[in-house]
């Protein structure tokens, strides 16, 4: 049996029309929860797997940032006790040649010394 037509300028005429679109996002280090749960299918222990590598590597993650930031700290310090032993020999060089007559070259020592750590310290 052959449906009629239906105009659309019939008083019976309804027209509907409904779209449904859904749209999830997930951002994160390991997969999203229904990921995980299709991994299972496949193998079994999958993520339980798959989260014992994100914990290693985080763990991984952490000791290397920490180890960073134990060198930063070994590199400033070491930077400025060499700092001081600069101007220390800055000083010592400068009281020296003083004493000795040369009082001219003792104060560009002292001087050019002093601008250069002064710039140091400042940035």
């Amino acid at each position: 049996m052959a449906q009629k037509p239906v105009r659309k300028n019939a008083p019976d005429a309804q027209a509907t029309l409904a779209i449904h679109r859904q749209q999830e996002t997930f951002s994160g280090p390991i997969p999203h929860p229904e990921i995980l749960k299709k991994y299972a299918e496949i193998v079994p222990d999958a993520p339980e797997r798959i989260l014992a590598v994100f914990e290693k590597d985080s763990e991984h993650l952490r000791v290397i940032e920490r180890e960073a930031l134990r060198a930063e700290v070994h590199e400033t310090r070491l930077r400025n006790w060499m700092a001081f032993g600069l101007a220390g020999f800055s000083l010592v060089a400068g009281t020296a040649a003083a004493f000795s007559g040369h009082e001219a070259f003792a104060s560009v020592i002292v001087g050019a010394s002093c601008v250069g750590l002064v710039t140091g310290f400042l940035q």
